[in-house]
């Protein structure tokens, strides 16, 4: 009994010594764990409060910008300190570099600071989605020779896409998702016409010189038919109001059409000229109304001067139907559709259509074009233009819709001139191929026109159009 009590009690020795050892060994890793985790928590902490840093020091260079400076700063802040640098790339770029560093860690952090005329000027397409809309995209497509081509950047505020063989030449960006093709996420600022305050900045109020000095006119009727003219002298004659030959888009519209065209200047079957008076050049035109580039005796219109330059505000919206011609390239001309102030859902102002829907004869527009709302194709009819081309930029605030797909066989539906192809059930579908070419002679500060919109109204402010992290030196 005695043997039997001491067995035992060493089999109890056993059991606590292993519970003692197994005990400390957890102990042991709990510790190591612990401590690890803490080892990790402050090195993560330190790299958080040094990457803080750095964009307090892109700010700090920022600000340093809009004042005058040069952008390089360097100063302690939170514990730690930043050193930046800014380098010009181009007369409106500037590439800023911030090294933060807290404690022994430094992060370091990359952007592109903007200033000057607005991004949509450095975009072949824009379409910034301001109606926050997820379900848009942005589609570019076309197969073989009918495939869509784009020489520029393209953005869009919500999603992309590239299909089929449709190329783009530079880089896509969105706010959303980007499918067919590897692009950038980024978010970009639609311009504040708003605060441009169009209807009173502004030098030539057609609206106006035509109340004044407007005389009914039959001059030309035949090319022109009879309507609102002023004299040749007079800046704003290169509109015509209310034509009669052009009813049917003049009841289209809530209020008073004008027509871009010069009714001293010849018309025929091939280009009218259209020639810019002296006192009219390197001006902003402002028109209430809607604008249209049409007319029903030539194919499209000419610049007659090779130095054109004017920018053409329309509160209402623009109507695209033949095509428009630079002399050269030397001048430019930006047309700009905003909202009405009572209407501000872009029903039937701020908007850009383009294409004609009941003649197909649109092929190229050489002009910087931007609508508050929204830029809208027109152009698909199975007999109308296989492909349009505009040298410029392709821009809205809100959407671009550029629905080329057709079907071979099928009927329009809607009153001209904003008709719409329904196609008939299974018939063959043809794509209308679209060759938009940035123009970027505005965004590099080699082309200067009057009342553009601004990245900021107001001098010396930048935006950060780019940001990365990258090796702290």
């Amino acid at each position: 009994m005695r043997h039997k009590l001491e067995s035992q009690r060493g089999t109890a020795l056993m059991v606590a010594m292993v519970l003692i050892l197994l005990l400390a060994s957890l102990s042991l890793a709990y510790m190591a764990i612990t401590g690890g985790h803490l080892v990790s928590t402050h090195v993560r902490y330190k790299g958080d409060r040094a990457l803080y840093i750095a964009e307090a020091g892109l700010a700090d260079s920022v600000a340093d910008l809009t004042a005058g400076g040069s952008g390089q700063v360097q100063a302690q802040f939170a514990g730690g300190n930043f050193v930046v640098t800014a380098e010009p790339v181009s007369t409106n770029k500037v590439l800023i570099t911030s090294h933060g560093s807290f404690a022994d860690v430094q992060r370091s952090v990359q952007v592109v600071a903007y200033s000057g005329v607005h991004q949509i000027f450095g975009h072949a397409i824009f379409a910034g989605d301001s109606s926050d809309d997820s379900a848009y995209v942005l589609s570019l497509g076309g197969e073989g020779d009918q495939a869509d081509e784009i020489a520029g950047d393209v953005y869009s505020g919500e999603h992309l896409a590239v299909e089929g063989s449709a190329a783009v030449a530079s880089a896509l960006q969105a706010e959303g998702d980007i499918t067919g093709a590897s692009g950038e996420s980024i978010s970009l600022l639609v311009p504040d016409l708003e605060g441009m305050d169009y209807p009173n900045n502004h030098d030539i109020n057609v609206n106006q010189e035509f109340d004044y000095y407007g005389e009914w006119s039959s001059l030309r009727s035949g090319s022109y038919g009879e309507g609102w003219a002023v004299a040749e002298d007079n800046p704003a004659h290169i509109f015509h109001k209310n034509p009669t030959d052009r009813q049917g888009e003049c009841t289209s519209t809530p209020g008073d059409d004008f027509f871009l065209e010069d009714i001293y200047e010849d018309c025929h079957s091939g280009n009218a000229l259209i020639s810019i008076a002296v006192a009219g050049n390197d001006k902003v035109y402002f028109i209430q109304g809607d604008l249209w580039i049409h007319n029903k005796q030539a194919l499209g219109f000419q610049l007659k001067d090779t130095e054109t330059q004017m920018t053409i505000v329309v509160e209402g919206s623009i109507h695209i139907c033949d095509d428009l011609y630079y002399q050269d390239r030397s001048g430019g001309v930006v047309l700009i559709a905003m909202k009405a102030p009572n209407d501000l859902d872009g029903e039937y102002s701020g908007n850009i259509y383009i294409g004609d829907s009941a003649f197909g004869t649109l092929e190229e527009i050489n002009a910087f074009l931007y609508a508050e709302n929204n830029f809208v194709d027109e152009n698909l009819d199975a007999g109308g233009s296989a492909e349009f081309r505009i040298y410029g930029i392709m821009s809205a605030g809100n959407h671009v819709l550029t629905n080329r797909d057709f079907a071979g066989s099928g009927h329009w539906e809607g009153a001209y001139p904003h008709r719409y192809w329904v196609p008939d059930p299974g018939s063959e579908t043809y794509h209308s191929r679209m060759v938009v070419t940035l123009d970027d002679r505005i965004f590099t500060g080699e082309l200067v026109l009057p009342g553009l919109p601004e990245q900021h109204v107001g001098d010396g402010h930048y935006t950060i159009i780019g940001w990365r992290e990258v090796r702290p030196e």
